[in-house]
């Protein structure tokens, strides 16, 4: 059964006749925009009607499916007109589905510029590509796929990769695929959310987001940390941000300038010092230690226990601690 007629036949007959307004446009904000506009709308001529409401969240977000082609293809695919006269304002919320299943192209870094040129969307403030929860490789992205996405969105404030993995843990994780949204391509980049990231230690560096002039928030919710992605340089990196003393610097020192709000909650390591590589929560010190080299932290939540939070209120009075 197709989306349209599972949408057709939940409706009860009178819908739109029996229901206000009000509660009709209450009820179809929770569909997605495919469903509204290609589905609802094509339910009667009142449901049309509604669609057109200025007050739907809808008018302010679409989504676009990459399918399984190449990037150079979804570039082409995007340049065209219809895309650019959907997204403008109000239209400023982009989530991009599938685009882990984009593959790389023969084409050479500048032929592809040449197709990025006319796909770039300047509305486009909020990106979300966000991929769906899973333990294989498929969370992994071609590279050239957040180059080229970098530079399609120059007005970028927020940006969502959910769920995508750093690595292959072959190649390693030193460079993440963040670096590419940086202050040449996105200058106005606020607010980062990467949650369930499967990486090397080396991230909590924050060299990736260390030329974000705009950083204010970040949000790595359950985020992994692997020694063993960041190579030669495992030893280094896991004793520098996890195991030295309080005097070193702290986790995301090269990012924590300007930061306002940070989330951590679930954040986990594999432990280097031991011998079986035991999978631990970030360590309570690594936690307080940010605290203290944060000074513009107004918004921390984590997996503090609850006697440190008191110690370091006394200390930040105002910083606003939670741990759900």
């Amino acid at each position: 059964m197709s989306k349209c007629s599972r949408i057709h036949c939940s409706l009860p007959s009178n819908f739109e006749e029996n229901l206000p307004f009000d509660c009709r446009i209450n009820i179809i904000s929770f569909l997605r925009p495919s469903e509204l506009y290609s589905c609802y709308a094509l339910v009667s001529r009142q449901s049309y009607e509604d669609t057109k409401c200025q007050y739907l969240p809808q008018v302010e977000w679409g989504e676009v499916y990459c399918g399984r082609t190449n990037l150079a293809d979804f570039l082409k695919r995007i340049s065209l007109p219809c895309y650019r006269e959907a997204f403008r304002p109000p239209r400023k919320r982009l989530v991009l589905l599938g685009c882990e299943n984009l593959t790389r192209s023969d084409l050479s870094c500048e032929e592809l510029d040449d197709l990025i040129e006319p796909a770039t969307l300047l509305h486009v403030t909020r990106l979300e590509l966000s991929i769906p929860k899973s333990g294989g490789t498929t969370n992994v992205l071609v590279r050239s796929v957040p180059w080229a996405l970098s530079k399609m969105f120059p007005n970028l404030r927020h940006l969502e990769m959910d769920n995508v993995h750093g690595g292959p843990i072959s190649e390693g994780d030193l460079v993440s695929e963040l670096s590419f949204f940086n202050n040449n391509t996105c200058p106005n980049l606020e607010i980062v959310q990467w949650k369930n990231r499967v990486g090397g230690c080396r991230f909590f560096r924050g060299n990736d987001m260390a030329s974000f002039p705009a950083l204010k928030e970040v949000y790595f919710d359950n985020i992994f940390a692997d020694f063993r992605y960041d190579g030669e340089f495992s030893s280094v990196t896991f004793n520098f941000l996890f195991s030295g003393p309080e005097e070193q610097r702290c986790i995301l020192f090269k990012c924590n300038k300007y930061l306002e709000k940070v989330s951590l909650l679930g954040a986990k390591v594999v432990d280097m010092n031991d011998e079986s590589n035991d999978i631990i929560a970030l360590p309570q010190s690594a936690l307080m230690k940010f605290v203290r080299n944060t000074p513009s932290l107004k918004w921390f939540r984590s997996d503090l226990s609850e006697s440190n939070i008191k110690e370091l209120q006394q200390e930040r009075p105002n910083v606003i601690f939670c741990t759900l």
